[in-house]
């Protein structure tokens, strides 16, 4: 699955397990039962929205790279 697609679906499931629990919170307080749980699912998916965005950027270039390779290109162009 695309990166950013699992980034997207986190962050609706994100803000859906947050109005549950904050809906659970009104109901049963703070340290009700649903409450408790659905906030413990809300960390699970925080945590990993957190790994993916951790894992995105360890893997994306530098920009010092980014230019290195730019000036591969222009070093490598043949001239008309």
């Amino acid at each position: 699955m695309n990166i950013y697609v699992r980034k997207e679906q986190l962050l609706m499931s994100i803000d859906e397990k947050r109005k549950q629990m904050v809906e659970a919170a009104q109901v049963e307080g703070y340290t009700g039962e649903k409450t408790i749980k659905y906030s413990q699912e809300l960390d699970n998916l925080m945590n990993e929205y957190q790994h993916l965005l951790f894992h995105e950027k360890q893997s994306a270039p530098s920009f010092h790279d980014l230019v290195s390779q730019m000036s591969l290109l222009s070093v490598n162009r043949p001239s008309y």
